[in-house]
């Protein structure tokens, strides 16, 4: 394990010479080699008793503003690099890494990232959180798609560190080197397929079930997650139906485990 493991919530983020702010809810929940990121603006459209897909096309376009997106992590002393395997919003190409250090407690990192205005510097506190009992466990959801025997791109990934967990899990078919479009540019079919992808944060309890407390879709707080779930062997086999309604099983396999003790 590295000294990382553990979640992490952003305090704040400097582009440049601005001012530190915070206008998301940012969680980054860090495993031995794998992760998992959600950032959910906090001014995030309420669905009410709603849900997300049946909404008026013009009321979507503001939750095409969620940035979540999980797979491996190489550290060192000083560096972190996270490679991209699944993505809310991909972009085939880029680099995700960042210098860091510590400070009073909290890790600092400092790297450049693509703006409207061009590469800008940035900087971003980072929080560790507690982590309470349980395991550390790492579940990922194969695509249909195979390229020489390795899996080019997830659907799905669920990390697990202590009570924390976050589940991303990408309905939209896409190819593996998609590229995030402009979603003003798309039409209401395409804009809809497009949010096909769940983001959840939430806690796991001593029974093992997993409750929702913060997701891309509103009307998922305070739900479980896939209450039909059950291990079978080495696999946790999730029952839920297709995108045309029908019955289908899904088997995450476990890319990672380890006792909390042992990190």
């Amino acid at each position: 394990m590295n000294r990382y493991t553990g979640l992490w919530k952003r305090q704040s983020i400097q582009l440049g010479d601005c001012d530190p702010v915070e206008t998301a809810t940012v969680f980054w929940l860090q495993a031995g080699s794998y992760f998992a990121d959600l950032r959910i603006p906090h001014d995030w459209p309420s669905l009410g008793e709603g849900h997300l897909q049946p909404q008026p096309v013009d009321a979507l376009l503001p939750f095409t503003r969620l940035m979540a997106f999980g797979g491996t992590t190489e550290t060192t002393e000083s560096r972190l690099l996270w490679t991209h395997q699944i993505d809310f919003q991909p972009r085939p190409g880029s680099v995700d890494e960042g210098s860091v250090f510590w400070e009073a407690g909290n890790l600092i990192e400092d790297g450049q990232c693509e703006t409207p205005d061009g590469l800008q510097t940035y900087r971003e506190v980072w929080v560790p959180e507690p982590l309470g009992s349980g395991n550390l466990l790492v579940l990922q959801l194969d695509s249909p798609d195979i390229e020489g025997g390795i899996t080019s791109h997830p659907r799905g990934l669920l990390v697990m560190v202590g009570e924390h967990f976050i589940h991303l899990y990408d309905d939209r078919g896409y190819p593996p080197k998609y590229a995030t479009p402009d979603p003003t540019m798309l039409s209401g079919p395409e804009l809809r397929r497009l949010l096909q992808f769940q983001a959840d944060y939430g806690n796991r309890d001593s029974d093992n079930r997993l409750e929702i407390r913060l997701s891309s879709d509103s009307s998922r707080v305070g739900q479980r997650l896939d209450v039909a779930a059950e291990w079978q062997g080495e696999c946790w086999l999730n029952r839920r139906p297709d995108r045309s309604g029908k019955p289908g099983e899904q088997r995450w396999r476990v890319l990672e485990t380890a006792p909390l003790e042992h990190l």
